[in-house]
């Protein structure tokens, strides 16, 4: 999604698991293995040489991060998530066009994506619940 902005290093990494599991045979295997002892070693580099700027990172966060949970927002309603990312796409494009924030859409503008949207919507503009509710292993959760 075009609001992410990962780390070069990091998608380097991400990029190359489904190299490394498509894998099958002997000579596979020692690419894999290369492939791996390769990854490790940036992600070491990576892991050792990380500063977190907490006061940065909270300064660059922004609502339109948020349109994902805006579209799980509507999958918890019970609208299938295919149709509730097309919902949450066109709130992104609302929200451009008015030249706002996605947060400061009203309840009536998100009432013209879908009937589904009511003043509860408000919960989604919550940072830390964001990050709270990928609560599966490896996910963002902080437990």
């Amino acid at each position: 999604m075009p609001q992410k902005k990962n780390a070069d290093s990091l998608e380097l990494i991400r990029s190359k698991a489904g190299r490394v599991f498509g894998r099958e045979d002997k000579e596979a295997m020692f690419d894999t293995f290369d492939t791996v002892q390769a990854v490790l070693q940036v992600a070491i580099g990576v892991i050792s040489t990380l500063k977190v700027n907490k006061v940065v990172m909270e300064g660059a966060l922004s609502p339109d991060m948020l349109a994902t949970d805006l579209a799980y927002h509507l999958v918890r309603k019970g609208m299938p998530f295919r149709e509730a990312h097309g919902c949450a796409g066109k709130a992104v494009y609302i929200a451009e066009s008015k030249n706002i924030h996605l947060s400061r859409l009203t309840v009536e503008d998100l009432q013209t994506v879908s009937p589904l949207f009511d003043k509860d919507v408000r919960s989604v503009w919550d940072y830390n619940k964001s990050v709270e509710q990928y609560s599966a292993p490896g996910g963002t959760a902080r437990e």
